[in-house]
């Protein structure tokens, strides 16, 4: 069913094609999005919790100018315009201006976190392709970023994975808690907007301040992991790591090794894997933090799905074989 999600996407491609003779989406537009991700709830609002670090200079990669796209045709215009008009229909129909939130679906009164980051984007896209005036831009951001300064937060940490629409309340008919994804969608798109729109930044910086990041941490499996032992080292606001059979091993990340740690960090290693104390060793200088424990008869892919998906096709396998 489609959702604000496939709207946002429409209006975002609409704008990007029709209000830029050559648009182009580069490495770092991509990195960046791929980072977010994973560590947004971390770093993406770093402005408004106080980070003041000064942005690595460019290098001679990213300052490379991508080779422009051939100019789209009237008709091509004319399709993503059409697109974009489409999309906002169903934003617009679905908008509720009680909270300033848009429904995730028409028949569901509710919107999830994720949702709401599509929808701050696609607003400003809107505006963009003059389907949204300024006066109505602001007046719908400003309705919703006093919803979310309100909007009650799970255990005191976050906002809840669902919203009524109506109420700002809980939501209703989705699993409450919340999840780093979510929150990293509405981040990027805050910040997004904090620097776009800086008539909005001090409403979206109360809005930010409200969840706490005192106690992230970061988790990873393989390549992830030692993504995540590399982000415990480097990224301040985490806390603590776990690492699921990844390691900095030659070849990959010589240049990094050993990782200096001074903070808690899980390491659950597998058979297949394990190398005796080699692999503890490469997080020299926090034996006292750094905890190593080996699953007995585990592989590599003991992490993944994999042993859930092969056990129920084992057991479907012998029930036909029965009958």
């Amino acid at each position: 069913m489609p959702s604000v999600m496939h709207r946002t996407l429409g209006l975002w491609i609409a704008n990007t094609w029709c209000q830029h003779d050559n648009p182009v989406m580069t490495k770092e537009m991509s990195l960046l999005l791929i980072g977010a991700a994973m560590l947004a709830s971390a770093s993406a609002c770093a402005d408004a919790k106080g980070d003041t670090r000064e942005p690595a200079p460019p290098t001679a990669e990213s300052a490379a100018t991508p080779a422009p796209r051939p100019e789209l045709t009237a008709e091509e215009k004319q399709f993503y315009r059409d697109m974009a008009k489409s999309a906002w229909r169903f934003l617009d129909a679905n908008y509720k201006p009680a909270t300033g939130l848009v429904s995730a679906t028409a028949d569901w009164a509710n919107t999830t976190i994720w949702d709401v980051g599509g929808q701050f984007l696609a607003f400003r896209s809107a505006k963009e392709l003059g389907l949204l005036s300024q006066e109505e831009f602001d007046k719908r951001m400003n309705k919703a970023l006093a919803t979310l300064q309100k909007a009650p937060l799970y255990n005191n940490v976050a906002f809840n994975k669902v919203i009524s629409t109506t109420t700002g309340g809980v939501g209703e008919g989705g699993v409450h808690g919340f999840a780093a994804t979510d929150l990293g969608r509405l981040l990027v798109a805050l910040k997004i907007l904090s620097v776009q729109e800086p008539q909005l930044k001090a409403s979206i910086e109360r809005v930010v301040k409200r969840i706490d990041m005192s106690k992230i941490g970061i988790m990873g499996h393989s390549m992830g992991g030692t993504t995540a032992a590399l982000a415990t080292k480097e990224e301040r606001r985490i806390s603590a790591g776990i690492n699921l059979d990844g390691s900095a091993f030659p070849g990959m990340n010589n240049d990094v090794r050993p990782v200096e740690l001074h903070k808690p960090l899980l390491f659950i290693a597998t058979e297949e894997h394990e190398s005796g104390e080699g692999r503890a060793r490469e997080y020299s200088g926090s034996k006292s933090n750094t905890y190593y424990v080996i699953i007995p008869g585990s592989d590599h892919l003991s992490f993944t799905d994999k042993r859930l998906v092969q056990s129920r096709f084992l057991s479907q396998s012998q029930t036909n074989n029965m009958s």
